[in-house]
């Protein structure tokens, strides 16, 4: 739906940038969220690798929407990580508690 060019800066921002600057700045202040980033990083690790292996299954279900509508993927996995990582809403807490 939104060009590549818009889309990647955002994507990499929200992924990298803002969770590396977030887990400096817990490290630096032994800041109790430090593990909240940690876990962060392990799931986002994770998610890396099942999309490298399973990433036909992750795609199946937008490829057929592509067919439909438009292709989303990249936009669905942009809003994903902002819900999980954005001070707003801090889903990854949320996350965190409801895994252990």
């Amino acid at each position: 739906m939104f060009p590549g060019f818009v889309l990647a800066p955002l994507w990499y921002s929200a992924a990298v940038a803002w969770p590396v600057i977030q887990s400096l700045h817990c490290i630096r202040c032994n800041h109790a969220d430090a593990t909240v980033w940690l876990f962060y990083w392990l799931c986002f690790v994770i998610a890396w690798m099942l999309q490298q292996w399973l990433g036909w299954v992750i795609r199946a279900p937008f490829y057929v929407l592509s067919w439909v509508l438009v292709d989303v993927q990249v936009e669905a996995e942009l809003v994903l990580l902002c819900y999980l990582v954005l001070p707003r809403t801090m889903g990854m807490r949320r996350l965190r508690r409801s895994l252990s």
